[in-house]
Formats: structure tokens, sequence, C-alpha cells
């Protein structure tokens, strides 16, 4: 039966790749969309992302539970059924070749979106007796999948590619330990303020969290006791990427990686919330809006392993919290004669805050403009740990950013309490050494350019990994690096 079914897969397959060719051809030149389109439906090949994370542990435990002997059948939404029974079996096979191989695939690409969904994903990480009995849980489970998901329905899977699957849920489940033990220590080390008592006794009256439905993350409007908004709560394992991510299975994925950007990982963006307030303060720069650690607990949080449809559990989030200001909007909402109304010294200190903790997600949405005041919010991509490239494209298309750098923050490039700032960073958020190594190289490479009398628009391109990535070796003699980096910029330029 098994040397049958994978001659039924093979040939179905090889039918399958003929009438892709013959589909193609004749919508570019017969013309005949609806064939074409008939045709994409009955072979449409699904992608992992496409099947929903709800039946994630249901299909778990069917593989676990299965003969080698039995098959299994995939519905549209990623649920697998057993096949119990020859008819069963001959019954799939009939409509597998009829559907030129399409159900057997949508089988095969489930049983690995449950295999390394189930690897890389917790249930319960903020429970530590719960976390280490899943965890040895798992790995046996897994043990046993390894020797069974390559006989299923006859599909001659690589055993290597298992073994290294295997390989990454060890490795991944190590990152999101060390993760989520950061994110419950910095809760636990800050004094909670009254905002965020606040914001508990209107969650306990009835006033539920307002996800954001903007965005690529989860984020949601905490109100107080006098329904006005408060702040906004981002949780660390629904930002983007993370394994609850409220956008769909698109964005979700394990705690630890580096997705979205070279230098950072995914579920560290509350430190860098929090990171980029401390320097701001410590500054006394006054222009992000005042930001804590939090947690808290609520129904109507998210979570990718919960069906919404039934009544969902409270849930406990851990994550940052940043007040709501007022009289502010974005600096896209301004013309061009509204943007040369902005302080000058106002705008330089923005400036000088993104080169200090190298924000790679600046843009109009999250640069805020009040009565002569500006406001900086949603600094969840700062801190990066390796040279990356930052766009600071508003230096040179903002008129104050032409301007040569004000006095005062010339003098304090040149005399930075970089030993207390580092100290502050590495205790309170957890920012890596090597992102505090990297925050260094860009104030020297930037106050070297400051100090050559260029302002800060003729610079908007010198913080590339181009003129960042030969600092790092060179820590011993950073400055003198610097100055050749920036003649090699400075030439380029101006050729």
């Amino acid at each position: 039966m098994r040397k049958l079914s994978f001659y039924v897969y093979k040939y179905s397959y090889l039918a399958w790749l003929k009438l892709k060719q013959f589909g193609h051809f004749l919508y570019k030149k017969g013309g005949i969309e609806e064939l074409y389109f008939a045709y994409r439906y009955l072979t449409h090949r699904y992608h992992p992302r496409q099947f929903s994370p709800i039946h994630t542990e249901e299909n778990f435990k069917i593989l676990n539970r299965i003969p080698l002997s039995k098959g299994l059948s995939a519905s549209r939404s990623g649920l697998l059924t057993p096949l119990l029974s020859k008819g069963e079996q001959r019954r799939f096979w009939i409509w597998n070749l009829f559907l030129f191989g399409a159900p057997q695939k949508r089988v095969e690409q489930v049983v690995l979106f449950t295999f390394l969904t189930i690897s890389l994903e917790l249930n319960n990480p903020f429970d530590r007796k719960i976390l280490k009995f899943f965890l040895n849980e798992k790995v046996t489970l897994l043990g046993r999948l390894y020797n069974k998901v390559e006989k299923i329905n006859g599909k001659e899977w690589d055993r290597q590619e298992l073994h290294v699957h295997l390989d990454t849920y060890k490795r991944n489940s190590i990152l999101q330990n060390r993760v989520i033990e950061q994110m419950e220590k910095a809760v636990a080390k800050q004094r909670k303020p009254p905002i965020l008592e606040e914001a508990e006794k209107a969650l306990k009256k009835g006033l539920h969290p307002l996800l954001i439905t903007m965005g690529c993350s989860g984020a949601y409007w905490m109100r107080g006791t006098d329904r006005s908004i408060i702040g906004l709560f981002k949780p660390f394992d629904e930002e983007i990427h993370a394994p609850h991510n409220p956008v769909g299975p698109s964005l979700q994925g394990p705690l630890g990686q580096r997705k979205t950007r070279r230098g950072n990982r995914v579920g560290e963006a509350a430190h860098h919330e929090v990171g980029a307030f401390l320097v701001d303060s410590y500054l006394g720069f006054g222009i992000v809006p005042r930001t804590y650690y939090a947690s808290f607990s609520h129904f109507t949080f998210f979570s990718a392993r919960e069906n919404r449809r039934k009544t969902r559990a409270t849930k406990r989030k851990f994550g940052s919290f940043q007040e709501f200001i007022e009289g502010f909007i974005p600096l896209t909402s301004l013309d061009k004669e509204e943007l040369n109304t902005i302080p000058t010294d106002e705008f330089q200190l923005l400036v000088v805050l993104d080169v200090i903790i190298g924000n790679t997600d600046r843009n109009t949405g999250n640069i805020l403009v009040g009565e002569e005041k500006i406001a900086a919010i949603d600094h969840g991509l700062c801190f990066p740990d390796r040279a990356d490239d930052f766009q600071f494209w508003y230096w040179e298309s903002i008129e104050q950013g032409k301007k040569p750098l004000i006095p005062s923050l010339v003098e304090l490039l040149q005399n930075f309490p970089l030993t207390p700032i580092r100290h502050k960073l590495q205790s309170r958020c957890f920012i890596p050494e090597s992102a505090l190594d990297r925050m260094e190289e860009r104030l020297v490479l930037f106050t070297r350019g400051i100090l050559a009398g260029k302002s800060p628009a003729d610079l908007s391109d010198l913080m590339t990994r181009e003129y960042l990535t030969p600092l790092i070796s060179r820590k011993e003699t950073l400055t003198q690096a610097a100055s050749e980096q920036l003649t090699l910029y400075l030439k380029k330029k101006n050729h």
C-alpha cells in the first residue's frame, strides 16, 4: 500500500506540473481566464502561513496518536483527520489523483507546520513549573514524532531536515526562556507608578483594553477610571513576529529571533521603549513620553492558541506602557510652512537622541509635533547590537536639519556621560554589551562629523553599515577610525 501510494503521489505531482504549464499557456496565449482560474483553484498549493494555529495542539496529539499504518487528510483551515479505514484511505487517494496531488501536498504542509510551530512556541511561558513540565513533555513527544512524520501517507521525508528542525527547537527554547526571564525581572525590579495602578483599577471596573487595528503588532489603549485614555500598552509577546501577534500567522514566530531588523531580536521591544525614555530623561531632553514596564491581566488580550469564538481565558501580559500625551499631531499632518515653525533646538534634540539610541524605524508617524514642542514615540526597534543602516531622511528633508548643531548639544556630544548611561541601560533594561558598543561607535562617528563643521543634513547618510562596520574592530583607536570613515564619506558625497 505504501509503495502504491508513493507512485500515485509521484505521478499525480507530474500531472500537476504539466497542467500548470498548460494553464499558463492558456492564460497567456488563449486568454481563457475562467478555465485558468478554475485550474488554479483545483491545484492550489497551500503555504503554512495560511493555516490557523488554533488547531496546532490538536494536530500534534493526532500525529502522536495515529498508527504508522494509517493515513491523514487535512481541511482547508489546517485540521488533520486520521484515515482509519481502508475505504477512507482509498477515497482520499482517488480525490488526490483527481486534484493532481493538492490534498496530499496540503497534508505535508500541515504536518510540517505543526511540527515547527509546536517546537518553537510555548503555551504558558510565565509559570516556571508549567514551563519545565511542558518542555520535558515536548522533547519526548518530538522524539517520537521524529520517527513517524517521514512515513505519513507514504511521503518520503528528509530525516536530516527534521533533525535540523529539532536542533532549532532546542536553540530557540533557550532564547525564548532568556527573553521571558529578562522581562519578568524588569517588571519585578520596577517600582509601580500611580498611572499603572489607575489602569488596573479601570480594568477591574470593566473598562476593557482597546486593541489598535493599525500597525504590525499588538498594542492596546489603556483607560483610566474616568474612561479617558491614559496610555498605550504593548505586550512583548504580541510585537511583530512574536508568538501571539494579533495580525495573524504571517507575522507570528518564536521569541529571540532576528526577523524585523538584523540588529534586534523579537521580544526585546519593551526594553528598547523603556531604554529610550531613560536616556531622554537622564539627558534632560524631555521629548519621549514617560515609559514604564507594565503587567496587566485581562481576557481581551490576544492569544494565537485561543479560539476567539469561544469563552476566552484571562491572560497575564508583560510589556511596555507609555503615557498618552495630548495636543500633539503626527509630522505627516503638517504642510511645508508648518514644518518651518518647528523650533530648531527641539528638532535637533530628536536628531541627537536618534543617534544615541540607534533608531532604525523613525518615520512621519512617530514624530509628533505640538505647540513649539516635539514628542518622539515608538522606539521598539532601537539599540541594535549589529551595525545597521539608519535612514535619517528627516535630517535633510526638514529645513532645521540643515542648520549647524546648537552649542549646548555640541558640548553634550564632546562630554557625553557614556559610563552612567551604559550602566543604567544594562542594569535596568538588559541592553546587551554589544548594543552599547554600537551606541558608542555611532556617537564617536557623529561627533567627528559635527566637529568638522557639518550639519545633520550633511551627515544623513553617514550612519550606514559601510561606515559603521569598520569601527567595530578598532575599539582602541575608535576616534581615529571614525575620522577615517568620515573622510571617506565626505569624499564620496562630494563626488
